[in-house]
């Protein structure tokens, strides 16, 4: 399906986080209603406006890229050892909104991007996110 993940890939992974400062800690929530406007706010950035341009400058992939990709990437890792319906559950979020979520970003149903590992949906997100990281 994928390449195996190699420290290359972790690598890039971990630049393209340092890249990306606070906004990691920011979506480690999962919080799928969270636009860039209310990024912007809880960074206190001026507006969108002004947090995109920062990703631009920092060679990162539009908002919503960035995010979507993190957020199925962290769905993996939450999910790991059990379901994410039990997670979602316990967070009190309805687990058919994130199955739903992960295959409109990935066009993969949750089953499969499980089975490929935290590693291989990096490498994944990693390639989408490269035409705009790239140097």
């Amino acid at each position: 399906m994928y390449d195996t993940p190699s420290s290359d890939a972790d690598t890039e992974w971990s630049m393209v986080m340092a890249a990306c400062g606070p906004l990691p800690s920011l979506w480690a929530s999962v919080d799928l209603t969270l636009s860039c406007r209310r990024a912007a706010d809880a960074l206190g950035v001026r507006n969108s406006d002004a947090l995109r341009d920062w990703m631009r400058v920092r060679r990162l992939p539009p908002y919503r890229t960035l995010r979507d990709w993190y957020f199925v990437v962290r769905l993996v890792e939450l999910a790991e050892g059990g379901s994410l319906a039990r997670w979602a559950l316990m967070d009190a979020r309805d687990p058919a909104t994130y199955y739903r979520f992960v295959e409109r970003v990935t066009g993969m149903t949750w089953g499969t991007i499980r089975r490929t590992g935290v590693g291989s949906v990096r490498v994944r997100a990693l390639d989408v996110w490269r035409p705009w990281c790239a140097p």
